[in-house]
């Protein structure tokens, strides 16, 4: 067994089944059983991410069988080299590189197979896609319907945003930076549920009868005293004492806008403001304050900037 580190991120490799079904074990905190290392090569696995995210990468030369159970956690796999076969008690399938699909079964335990395997594994906790979600009063836990995306272009979409994330979580500026883990959080939280059949979505919920402006007031007055915290639609229609219905349905009546949409606004003039108060022989970067208010894109923030204030942040800096 071999534990190190690479470019700042834990690596774990082993041919031994029993070590690797320990450490997995401690890394999903649920009992996983490895069956099996083919051919004598080792198991490599990268554990990266940030917060409550895993963004991991397995890599074997080989075969590997494995058999989980994991609870409270949803993961999405995307297969980047080699094929995998999954069987269920009820079905069998394979996949092959670029496909998609959620690590363990709707249903009850999966087994797997995979062949020279090379797997982008994206984990999250269950629990945040119930406030994600925003569109029930009562959404509860999220139930997966089948483990396969919806269509191919809910996998395309799951992919891009999954390359996006781990490019973004790559960058040790960006992955110091409580508001952009924060927003990748979020994002993948709303995209796991647009990728795969779920409980959550596709429902009818209660029309809120307290989407007036005094909702939008205690909202907009939560959000401009706290930018600096992570906060998500949940927070903030707790704070305004409704639903997360009522204030997304508050925000749109009143502003034409979505509470996060005005969140990032908010921001965005906190940004400025730091840009004009610092100069370049402070040795502040705009990407270090772009990252310290949630924007973990340098392209797509300046674009952003420049749209509402006229000029790229690096002029604003410099002056």
């Amino acid at each position: 067994m071999v534990i190190g580190r690479r470019s700042g991120r834990d690596e774990f490799r082993s041919d031994r089944p029993e070590e690797a079904g320990e450490f997995f074990a401690r890394r999903f905190g649920s009992a996983v059983h490895i069956e099996g290392i083919g051919n004598g090569n080792p198991l490599g696995y990268v554990c990266a991410g940030a917060g409550s995210l895993l963004m991991d990468t397995l890599d074997v030369p080989g075969e590997l069988g494995a058999r989980a159970e994991v609870r409270g956690l949803v993961g999405v796999i995307r297969v980047c080299r080699g094929r995998v076969q999954r069987d269920t008690d009820s079905v069998s399938e394979r996949f092959a590189r670029g496909e998609v699909y959620l690590r363990s079964d709707p249903n009850g335990l999966a087994r797997s197979v995979m062949y020279e395997p090379e797997l982008a594994v994206t984990v999250l906790p269950d629990r945040l896609f119930s406030e994600v979600a925003g569109d029930r009063d009562d959404p509860g836990p999220i139930r997966f319907l089948s483990y396969q995306p919806i269509s191919p272009v809910a996998r395309r979409q799951w992919s891009r945003t999954d390359d996006f994330a781990r490019r973004t979580l790559a960058d040790p500026v960006m992955a110091d930076a409580p508001l952009v883990v924060d927003s990748v959080i979020r994002l993948l939280a709303a995209t796991v549920p647009a990728s795969f059949p779920n409980s959550l979505t596709g429902r009818d919920s209660r029309h809120p009868l307290d989407a007036h402006p005094a909702t939008l007031r205690r909202a907009i007055a939560f959000i401009d005293a706290h930018p600096d915290r992570r906060i998500g639609v949940g927070d903030i229609a707790r704070a305004a004492y409704v639903t997360p219905r009522a204030v997304q349905l508050a925000f749109q009546r009143h502003l034409n806008t979505t509470p996060m949409a005005y969140l990032r606004r908010v921001r965005l003039d906190h940004t400025r403001a730091d840009l004009v108060n610092h100069g370049t022989d402070d040795g502040v970067t705009v990407t270090r304050v772009a990252a310290r208010w949630g924007f973990g894109s340098p392209g797509r923030f300046a674009e952003q900037y420049r749209a509402v204030y006229g000029e790229l942040p690096s002029r604003t800096l410099e002056r």
